[in-house]
């Protein structure tokens, strides 16, 4: 081996690291784009991907080949998905043709791009699938949210199990004159100012008869009013038996 394409080797590969870097970014947000820019991008790094299997000489390109059409339909929809396995499918078609004769195959050769061709496309169908439930779940949690935002009751939602809050509407915190997001902070602190979980926190019930709500009243030491509160609880959007209260003031 020359000198001179030990370093093509090695420069090529320094680049296919940095691509799936940069790829891997889009999952810790160190990269920030909408679905159509994914798709415009789809095409460069695709090709980057061909030439640099091209180049390596990998013996079955398909395995990673693979890897940018899993990303951009994830990342871009089933467009980029689309795109990125058109140009997989295409470099199939090159690296199995007769070494004779670009294009032209063999039964066998044959089998196995019909067998790429489905993968691929299987592939695309299903991460498609499973992008599109993940936006509509996500559309569905943003509209759920603001439901609970808007009603004209006071809501908190905490974990059952370290008291954090989840989730808080404005009119809770305006009742409790609590001016900031209170998100991942104990509730007995956020709107009591105590070191340890409330002596009257229903929660202890909730666990031993979680079907059964249990309902009573109190009076807020803050602002003085009264309220009647109902607990119970519920499955949070993503999955897990978490403690609501709903508070109407009776005062």
């Amino acid at each position: 081996m020359s000198r001179m394409y030990r370093y093509r080797k090695i420069f090529t590969l320094k680049i296919l690291r940095v691509t799936i870097f940069l790829a891997a970014g889009r999952f810790y947000g160190v990269i920030v784009m909408n679905s159509r820019r994914y798709q415009l991008l789809s095409i460069p790094v695709s090709i980057l991907a061909v030439t640099l299997a091209y180049v390596l000489e990998i013996p079955n390109p398909m395995m990673i080949l693979i890897i940018p059409v899993i990303f951009f339909t994830f990342a871009g929809g089933y467009a980029g998905g689309v795109i990125s396995g058109v140009v997989v499918v295409l470099y199939a078609m090159l690296f199995f043709s007769n070494r004779d004769s670009l294009f032209t195959y063999n039964a066998v050769n044959i089998y196995r791009i019909i067998t790429i061709y489905v993968a691929v496309t299987a592939i695309i169908l299903l991460v498609g699938k499973l992008k599109a439930r993940e936006r509509q779940h996500n559309r569905f949690s943003e509209n759920f949210y603001k439901i609970l935002s808007g009603m004209d009751v006071q809501l908190l939602v905490t974990d059952p199990a370290t008291d954090n809050v989840l989730f808080a509407n404005e009119k809770m915190n305006q009742g409790y004159l609590v001016d900031y997001d209170p998100t991942g902070q104990p509730c007995w602190k956020v709107y009591h100012g105590l070191d340890e979980r409330c002596s009257f926190c229903p929660v202890g019930q909730l666990y031993e008869n979680p079907d059964t709500p249990v309902e009573w009243e109190y009076q807020n030491k803050r602002t003085g009013r009264w309220y009647h509160n109902r607990e119970s609880m519920i499955e949070w959007t993503d999955g897990r038996q978490v403690h609501l209260q709903q508070a109407v003031d009776i005062t």
